[in-house]
């Protein structure tokens, strides 16, 4: 009998020490559009084991089901969550609104999804929120990525629409480097504007519109901007 208690502790020792080396701490991404916002969506306990449906200001982005969320960006402004029970029984009853307000580019968000009888969605401190999602899974893989929305796009959504993001995605690869290439180009226009302006300013300090520190001083301030 000892021999057998002993033979049971050491398995639940061993699968208590496996569980901790499989949790992964949750980092927020920062390879992100700045111009938009990051929101993450994510669920703990689903007492209810039903699938919810996930919407940002009426775009269908994924599921919830149990310890796991969703990376959306998200527009700025005033932002509409809806949270929906899939299940057929208790959809009529199963529904949660919350509206995250005045979201700013470039920052991080986080809402807790509630899953029981009265569902609903919170804002949580960052700090608690990392915490909780170090337990929780990205929804990216198998049959919930098979039904997740707007996820494996190859094009770049307007600025007023979220996007699910999911690491390695053609779309997240395609917007970054679309998004490099349009800074280039605007880089290059400035500067061709640049020279235009400066050969302008040459060419009236050789009519004699301009004397040579006027010249200098208007030259200096086009460089500098």
């Amino acid at each position: 009998m000892k021999q057998l208690m002993k033979v049971l502790l050491g398995s639940l020792i061993v699968v208590l020490l496996a569980g901790c080396s499989a949790k992964i701490d949750f980092e927020p991404s920062q390879n992100y559009d700045k111009r938009k916002a990051m929101l993450y969506v994510y669920l703990m306990d689903n007492p209810l084991a039903s699938d919810y449906l996930i919407k940002i200001n009426g775009y269908e982005l994924g599921y919830l089901r149990h310890q796991n969320y969703l990376p959306i960006e998200i527009p700025t402004g005033d932002v509409t969550i809806d949270l929906a029970n899939t299940d057929p029984v208790m959809a009529h009853n199963q529904s949660a609104t919350f509206v995250l307000n005045r979201v700013e580019a470039g920052r991080e968000y986080y809402v807790r999804a509630f899953a029981d009888m009265k569902p609903k969605l919170v804002t949580v401190p960052a700090k608690v929120a990392i915490a909780e999602l170090s337990q929780t899974t990205i929804v990216n893989e198998g049959a919930d990525l098979k039904r997740s929305f707007r996820s494996m796009m190859d094009i770049e959504v307007p600025l007023n629409e979220p996007q699910l993001v999911l690491p390695g995605s053609k779309y997240h690869e395609h917007a970054a480097e679309k998004r490099k290439e349009n800074a280039k180009k605007t880089a290059v226009t400035a500067n061709h504007s640049r020279a235009d302006r400066i050969e302008k300013l040459y060419e009236l300090k050789e009519k004699g519109a301009l004397t040579e520190d006027e010249y200098n001083t208007l030259k200096a301030k086009i460089l500098a901007e």
